[in-house]
């Protein structure tokens, strides 16, 4: 460690005109400060920007006292605590403490931490062959060069780049969430509700096991890498269109950061009684390895199955907060989809954020440690994490849930999760993670990260604990009135492409999806429509779907339908159509199956 430092630099050619003496000056003044660089031209004097220095400083009190910029608070290897500072060498000689200089010149640039989850061995495959900055014995620091960040992540480093403005501080609010739990009514209902086959139905569509329905077709999703193009985007688009059918506004955001672009998908159950106090689960979308099939079970569809099953399940209650579930892509990239999305949200009241990263290895017959991990102590926003740590802990227990799950609150302030976007700007967030420290998936980021190698019992019990703890911090939460819900499950076209003037046969399911027993009204078919259909309008044919009761289907079908002129058609069912049920969700009644006329 070194209390100053001096960084030579070439020497310009003598400008014309300029005396040996200032010369002489300018070049002291770089090299006693590395502060402010002096231009001398014709006997005019020009200032220019100070120099900055990437530094690095080990602190074990309250970093905002140091009064400096600040863009990371980490842990190493050694269990040391230290801060990532941008700032010029004159700041850092003024706070008379040790600082260890990264990078002499810092101006403009931009890093990439890349975390080692294998003990040192990434690293030291990777020896010689990267432009190592740092090594802390958990992360490397390198400059964030073109390409770099796709190399990382094929090597197997999971990525966060150094934010370009400091990390902003907020102050915890403990009277919003208290630590200790009482059991729910609501809550244990449905933590009761989470079962494996629901999460191993979406893991298996979203790692290409099964294909999934997404605008009305079956698709395989082979890879959800980020730039995979078609895939990435079928997958974001099965997310939002289960979200939909489940009732939750929805939303895309579309980003574009570091040459890369990407969309994240978001859904919201609002709230009741304080719908501007905002509760955020999320779970990255996308996944590894770059190229060819990338199943990415554990990482990350185990998180994304996980958020959407809660998401089903705690549609049917009401709350004090609103619930946002958001999927990020860009995660492998280095966090660039929740970047994009935490500062979309900075001025909004963000209760807190859990997060969901790889929630589905553990080796049988192990012990069933989870890890939760929040910033270091010293860090202002610690107390803010541990509260919703601790709440986690307590629904794990007050739940009877400790004999399948064993969470270990972890202050090491992790940061290779899109949680730490979220620090970046201010706000308390947590990750849940397997047990990443003993018990790491050994096939993180390739192609047998696939849905045989999970442990669904670890599995389930995290999914509950998780949904229970987003329910807890939204509140007292409540079931809704009984109600019927109903929606179009599938259309099925016999033939899938009919021939001009020639009829064909379509087999419509119909689904209530409701907690109570319902009239499902008209079903109204369309041969052709591509917008959504009022209430009332009438379609090509209709049938009358009769009594159903809550999870119960029944399939309708509609025969003699003339296919038209040739081309691409856009078929259409609305259960329902009248508008006449009172449902628990009425924007969830259409359906549409894309199919081609020859």
């Amino acid at each position: 460690m070194n209390t100053s430092s001096v960084h030579a630099r070439r020497r310009p050619p003598l400008p014309p005109g300029a005396s040996l003496a200032k010369v002489i000056l300018t070049t002291w003044l770089i090299l006693m400060g590395g502060l402010t660089s002096m231009r001398v031209l014709a006997g005019e004097t020009i200032e220019s920007p100070p120099m900055q220095v990437l530094a690095r400083i080990d602190v074990d009190f309250n970093i905002e006292s140091l009064g400096i910029p600040l863009y990371a608070h980490l842990v190493d290897a050694e269990e040391r605590r230290y801060v990532l500072t941008i700032d010029t060498v004159s700041h850092l000689d003024a706070l008379k403490r040790p600082y260890q200089i990264l990078d002499g010149d810092a101006t403009g640039r931009g890093y990439i931490l890349a975390r080692d989850r294998s003990h040192g061995l990434l690293t030291r495959q990777a020896s010689g062959t990267l432009s190592v900055l740092h090594d802390d014995g958990r992360r490397l620091i390198l400059r964030g060069e073109p390409g770099l960040d796709e190399r990382l992540s094929t090597l197997g480093f999971d990525l966060k780049r150094l934010g370009h403005t400091p990390m902003a501080f907020r102050p915890a609010r403990r009277e919003r969430v208290l630590e200790a739990v009482a059991p729910l009514p609501a809550v244990r209902d449905m933590i009761r509700k989470v079962s494996a086959g629901g999460l191993r139905s979406h893991t298996a569509r979203l790692s290409g096991i099964t294909p999934a329905s997404i605008g009305g077709l079956p698709y395989r999703i082979s890879t959800r890498h980020t730039a995979s193009g078609t895939p990435i985007q079928k997958a974001g688009q099965y997310i939002l269109e289960q979200l939909k059918t489940f009732g939750l506004r929805v939303s895309y955001q579309n980003w574009s950061l570091h040459g890369y672009t990407g969309r994240n998908i978001i859904g919201e159950i609002r709230g009741s009684r304080f719908p501007n106090e905002i509760v955020l689960v999320t779970a990255h979308l996308d996944d590894m390895p770059a190229t060819g099939n990338a199943p990415g079970a554990d990482d990350n569809a185990s998180g994304c199955a996980s958020a959407l099953l809660a998401a089903d399940i705690m549609r049917r209650y009401q709350y004090d907060r609103t619930l946002r579930f958001v999927f990020f892509t860009g995660e492998e990239q280095g966090l660039l989809g929740s970047e994009a999305y935490a500062r979309s949200i900075a001025n909004q009241d963000i209760v807190g954020v859990f997060n969901m990263d790889m929630i589905a290895y553990n080796t049988l017959e192990s012990n069933p440690v989870m890890r939760l991990h929040i910033r270091p102590t010293g860090n202002p926003g610690h107390a803010g994490d541990a509260l919703l740590a601790n709440r986690f802990v307590s629904v794990v227990r007050t739940y009877g849930l400790s004999s399948a799950i064993t969470p270990i609150n972890t202050a090491d302030g992790e940061d290779a999760s899109d949680h730490s976007t979220f620090w970046d700007h201010g706000f308390a967030a947590i990750l849940a993670i397997e047990d990443d420290y003993n018990d790491f998936n050994p096939h993180y980021h390739t192609r047998r990260d696939t849905q045989d190698i999970l442990d669904f019992p670890y599995f389930t019990a995290f999914t509950k604990a998780s949904l229970g703890t987003a329910a807890h911090l939204s509140g007292t939460p409540s079931a809704l009135p009984l109600r019927p819900d109903f929606i179009v499950s599938s259309i099925n076209l016999v033939p899938l492409s009919p021939v001009q003037g020639v009829s064909f046969t379509a087999k419509v399911t119909v689904k209530n999806r409701g907690t109570a027993a319902g009239d499902g009204g008209l079903l109204d078919v369309w041969l052709n429509r591509a917008s959504a259909a009022g209430c009332d309008s009438a379609g090509n044919q209709r049938l009358t779907v009769g009594e159903l009761g809550p999870g119960v289907s029944k399939t309708l079908t509609f025969d003699n339908l003339l296919a038209g002129a040739p081309g691409a058609k856009t078929f259409r069912a609305f259960v329902d159509s009248a508008c006449e049920a009172t449902e628990g969700v009425v924007t969830n009644n259409q359906g549409v199956r894309p199919y081609t006329v020859r």
